[in-house]
């Protein structure tokens, strides 16, 4: 087997595991927001409302790929780079700039007003979730992967809602 042969067989291993890992937090977010939206139904109609304006291009490519060159390669990036010129310790660098990454991943999920604390912190903390998976997929495995995880749990959330939410 050539080493050619060997590398690209791992991207492509590579990448169905972010395909994988990606659609199974799809699922994972559509119960949560599911969960949220029967919580309240202020929540029910913002999350429709919300989820309409964007069309499958924006969810499925678009969105993942402008937000993980933002999210993981830059501030993620940078901030590991920061905190290494602190310290050698590579699983301090490592978890600093994926906590500060998917923190401000979550937060910066709050679009629009939000229909009060329930709802704010429902997303913080699954988008937070979302990007301490993709961040740890970047990473491991490098940005496409990380676009590809992203993009995958978003295709599986915008082509599956409509038949919780309606």
């Amino acid at each position: 087997m050539s080493a050619r042969y060997r590398a690209a067989s791992g991207r492509l291993r590579s990448l169905g595991l972010s395909l994988a890992a990606g659609s199974a937090f799809g699922i994972l977010n559509l119960m949560a927001n599911y969960g949220l939206a029967a919580s309240d139904p202020k929540i029910h109609e913002r999350m429709i409302e919300q989820w309409t304006r964007f069309t499958a291009w924006s969810v499925m490519f678009a969105g993942p790929l402008v937000e993980e060159i933002g999210f993981r390669l830059l501030l993620m990036g940078g901030t590991a780079w920061l905190v290494s010129q602190l310290t050698q310790n590579r699983r301090v660098v490592f978890f600093v700039a994926l906590a500060l990454s998917a923190f401000i991943f979550g937060v910066g999920h709050l679009l629009g007003p939000t229909t009060g604390v329930v709802h704010a912190t429902g997303v913080v903390l699954k988008d937070s979730a979302a990007g301490v998976l993709f961040g740890w997929v970047f990473w491991r495995l490098g940005l496409p992967c990380a676009i590809v995880c992203h993009g995958a749990a978003n295709a599986v959330h915008r082509f599956t809602w409509p038949m919780l939410f309606y």
